[in-house]
């Protein structure tokens, strides 16, 4: 049954002085956001020599290239200056850094041996395979055979990324087409050393098959200062059904910027 409306009838108009209008504040048109300020020409190519300048020098002598080469495995350290764009392993392949010939900045990437991955060591739930990274070197990546927890677990120091720097963190994965108990969107989470998380969910069951596709994590800009590790997951612990047919490649950090103007050259 609806409602009828009621009129309401005003009073007659007394013949009362009307106040005056105040005036209506004018409003300073609004900068979109994320917007910076436009640079005048001379602005703007001093600012390029600048970026220039950072990035040359970023490509000569990398964010504690030292200490991540001291990690690298025996064939490459006779070659380190030719592998540092192309890409370099380390700890046994079961990490790969390579440098941004666009920016300079520090690249990683996380194979699935660097992993923590729940019940990976039991061949009923899980298989490793090989995997052609390039023409002479093969990786590990884990095949899911069936688990009802799922638990993959990642750890990364933040000082080896570029200070300054946008990055960006996602798992690499490939969902087979025999797939199956994906219903329930699987769970990701960025922690970095203070404890600050990002996390989302992410449904896998529409996902391309027979390829390999990124799950983006969430992102994190290293400072000068910055130390400790950050921790990167995908989890699903609740469902309680068998999954299977995910393939795990690992975890990359690269850039999602390539240069700010906080960007500290140690």
């Amino acid at each position: 049954m609806g409602c009828s409306e009621s009129k309401f009838n005003a009073p007659p108009s007394q013949s009362l002085p009307k106040p005056p209008r105040r005036p209506e504040p004018v409003e300073e048109p609004k900068k979109p956001v994320g917007e910076e300020p436009r640079k005048s020409p001379g602005e703007q190519s001093k600012f390029d020599e600048e970026t220039t300048r950072l990035v040359e020098h970023l490509k000569k002598f990398p964010h504690r290239y030292s200490d991540i080469v001291g990690q690298a495995d025996r064939p490459a350290m006779g070659n380190l200056e030719k592998s540092k764009f192309s890409g370099i392993f380390l700890n046994q392949r079961r990490k790969k850094y390579w440098i941004d010939e666009k920016s300079g900045c520090n690249c990683f990437m996380l194979f699935a041996r660097d992993l923590s991955i729940t019940w990976s060591d039991d061949p009923r739930y899980w298989k490793w395979c090989a995997l052609q990274e390039t023409s002479d070197v093969c990786v590990e990546v884990a095949a899911l055979l069936r688990v009802c927890w799922l638990d993959i677990y990642g750890r990364f120091e933040i000082s080896h990324l570029t200070p300054g720097i946008t990055y960006e963190v996602a798992f690499v994965v490939m969902m087979q087409y025999t797939s199956d108990g994906w219903n329930t969107p699987v769970n990701l989470r960025l922690t970095d050393p203070e404890g600050n998380q990002q996390k989302h969910l992410e449904s896998l069951i529409d996902k391309p098959r027979g390829e390999w596709i990124e799950l983006i994590v969430g992102e994190l800009k290293a400072t000068a200062a910055s130390a400790g590790e950050i921790a990167i997951s995908l989890f699903e612990h609740d469902d309680g059904a068998w999954k299977s047919g995910l393939i795990v490649k690992g975890i990359f950090i690269r850039p999602k910027t390539f240069w700010r103007k906080s960007i500290h050259v140690s």
